[in-house]
């Protein structure tokens, strides 16, 4: 078989979340191999890049493993529904004429038309093509930005997929996952916790709307906290307070406040009239689904004796789910984490956390600052949907206000550390060096102390702050600790 005789397919579509565009992929393979078969080629690939767009700047595997095979000179005609289904910007579109330009490579539409860009005629038809796929991209995207901006001044949802506890509708209450929902609120109101309700609807098999088999804890939680079920209009992340929106609520804005103000509260406790006693619960990570960590009592296989344990909170929930969560014994984890922890203050700078006294204003006076910047932030998206403001402007000024928030924020946080630093550390580190390493060990037993001694939330808070604790399956590394501030102290990739 000869080079000039044979040929791939690309096919793409933007989405795949529709029926009718999961089935535009099979009408495009079945229109091409058809092509094929009427042009005497032999298909030796196809290339299939489904639910990835072709105007933004994403990575499509396909894309990319055929502009790699091209060097390798095994097929001689790229066959396509269409040159935007190979590229929508200038980037692909440029990549695509000047590889297939260097291979002698030529492309064919489904129409039949052949295209070499190596050609004075087939290179200017292709940067033709490619311009106008561009053209047509922009046009849509800024014809979609309207609509949706029209939508949300009317209060209309923009969502694709339909939300638990609503109908395929998106607007009228599912008649048993509104209930459901409805009660999971009431739960955290009552003093509950999230892993209750995890473990009830995972035992009750409640199904999912996506394709998981049983719920996670970021699955919930993530309900918990969407204010569409107080049909509140959002837009980039932040609630438009004047323009409600159009479908039925499932729970009344003060039920949804008063739940955000539960789960955000870094006080809160896992259960009524219970303390926080270990040092990871709900911190430490699953390498394998990302839930949080729970303790876990349970007796050695060997010896019998009773040990805690870290066991994924999914896992914990559902005793039906064969997925391989992980689990590491509460001693082993902790101690790792205890040394990480001392690591981080005996080799990072004498600034781990800023102190308040780098800041000119109180911790109180930050705050007031920050609830000033989220009423602007809430001014501004009600002069948008009023149409007072533009779109654009607006995005201006909130990402200019996300800016000033995040500051403020990490300023309020500094102020509350600057405490745990001056409790730990203080002086301990003065002349650490200049006593050998025996004087390092004996820094290093100090802050181990000093950790022990701090209360467990605030033993917790520096973990949370310090470092990514992540618990891992098999038989290898059973934690994998990344630094988030002392960062040197990470092993290099």
């Amino acid at each position: 078989m000869s080079k000039s005789e044979t040929a791939v397919i690309y096919a793409r579509v933007s989405k795949h979340t529709s029926e009718d565009e999961s089935v535009s992929i099979t009408t495009q393979l079945q229109g091409l191999r058809s092509l094929a078969a009427a042009k005497g080629l032999t298909v030796v690939k196809e290339y299939v890049d489904d639910g990835i767009s072709g105007f933004k700047n994403v990575h499509r595997p396909a894309f990319s493993s055929l502009v790699a095979d091209m060097s390798k000179q095994q097929f001689s005609t790229i066959l396509v529904r269409h040159f935007d289904r190979l590229a929508r910007n200038d980037e692909d579109s440029s990549l695509i004429r000047v590889g297939c330009a260097r291979y002698g490579i030529k492309w064919m539409t489904q129409s039949g038309e052949l295209t070499d860009p190596a050609a004075a005629q087939g290179g200017l038809l292709a940067s033709i093509t490619g311009a106008v796929a561009l053209y047509e991209s922009k046009v849509k995207s800024e014809r979609l930005r309207a609509r949706y901006a029209h939508n949300r001044s009317r209060g209309v949802s923009n969502t694709g997929r339909r939300a638990f506890g609503y109908s395929m509708d998106k607007q009228t209450p599912h008649p048993t996952e509104a209930l459901e929902l409805q009660k999971a609120f009431a739960h955290i109101l009552d003093g509950g916790s999230i892993f209750q309700i995890l473990k009830d609807w995972n035992t009750r098999g409640l199904p999912t709307i996506g394709k998981s088999k049983c719920w996670s804890y970021p699955a919930i939680r993530t309900i918990l906290t969407n204010p569409r079920y107080a049909a509140l209009m959002t837009y980039q992340g932040q609630i438009i307070e004047d323009t409600p929106g159009d479908w039925t609520p499932l729970v009344s804005r003060q039920d949804f406040d008063d739940v955000q103000a539960i789960l955000n509260d870094p006080k809160r406790r896992t259960s009524p009239g219970s303390k926080t006693r270990y040092l990871g619960g709900g911190i430490y990570t699953c390498q394998v689904c990302g839930s949080p960590m729970r303790t876990n009592t349970s007796s050695d296989r060997q010896t019998g004796e009773r040990h805690v344990y870290y066991r994924c909170s999914t896992k914990l929930a559902y005793d039906g789910d064969t997925t391989k969560h992980v689990t590491v014994k509460m001693t082993l984890a902790d101690e790792l984490v205890r040394s990480a922890v001392v690591a981080a203050f005996a080799f990072g700078t004498a600034d781990l956390f800023p102190t308040q006294a780098s800041s000119s204003r109180s911790l109180s006076t930050l705050q007031a600052a920050a609830s000033r910047v989220r009423e602007t932030k809430g001014k501004v998206l009600r002069l948008m949907t009023q149409e007072l403001v533009s779109e654009e402007e607006a995005t201006s000024q909130l990402q200019e206000l996300k800016r000033q928030e995040l500051a403020l924020e990490r300023d309020i946080q500094a102020a509350i550390q600057a405490e745990m630093q001056s409790d730990l550390t203080v002086d301990l580190r003065a002349g650490m060096w200049t006593g050998g390493l025996q004087k390092v060990a004996d820094v290093k037993r100090e802050l181990g102390e000093r950790f022990d001694a701090l209360g467990v939330d605030k033993r917790r808070e520096l973990v949370r702050t310090l470092l990514d604790v992540v618990v891992n399956g098999g038989r290898g590394e059973k934690v994998t600790i990344t630094h988030r501030v002392v960062t040197s102290l990470n092993r290099a990739e």
